[in-house]
């Protein structure tokens, strides 16, 4: 009883932390960008995407082919 109470709090609290974070971090892109030339987050963002696909296709390679 006292470990699934435990699982429980970790859980909830990890899922608020999360949100927190995702909050904060779309707040600080936002004041960022503002400040950044269009041509320059184009740039990020497709880096960015490259790296996504990248390790994508890694954990693809690694953990379907046994």
């Amino acid at each position: 009883m006292l470990q699934s109470l435990l699982y429980l709090t970790v859980s909830f609290l990890a899922s608020v932390a999360g949100a927190i974070c995702g909050i904060g971090g779309g707040m600080a892109g936002r004041a960022v960008n503002k400040q950044m030339a269009n041509a320059a987050v184009d740039k990020l963002f497709m880096g960015l995407m490259v790296v996504i696909i990248l390790i994508s296709v890694s954990n693809t390679a690694r953990y379907s082919i046994g």
